[in-house]
């Protein structure tokens, strides 16, 4: 994970204005970010996104709590492994199922329009 390359992370406002912990909102982040693939969960180990946080195991598991408390994360068993799933990421099911939609609204520059104002 030393390499790790930069990436952008899109968030619902629910997740943001939500009032669990800025750590587990930044898992929610990472997890959706990394499920943005076809298979739609996160392939990283509980071990590597605490790592990628620079926080303890133990303080991942109380913010994956929060998230299952308030049903933002869902866990599925695959092959004697635990995914993650992020469960009100809309842009990963617009995605899948309007992929021309999901282009648009990321090639929309709303620099343009503001300076239109």
């Amino acid at each position: 994970m030393e390499n790790q390359k930069s990436f952008y992370i899109v968030m619902e406002s629910d997740i943001i204005t939500s009032d669990i912990s800025d750590k587990a909102k930044i898992i929610y982040a990472i997890v959706s970010s990394y499920s943005n693939n076809e298979f739609g969960y996160c392939y990283l180990t509980y071990k590597q996104i605490a790592e990628l946080l620079k926080i303890s195991v133990r303080q991942f598991y109380r913010c994956l709590s929060e998230l299952k408390e308030k049903n933002y994360l869902n866990i599925i068993y695959k092959n004697n492994r635990a995914y993650l799933i992020p469960t009100i990421n809309k842009f990963i099911e617009l995605r899948k199922s309007e992929p021309a939609k999901f282009k648009e609204i990321f090639n929309y520059n709303w620099l343009d329009e503001q300076s239109k104002n």
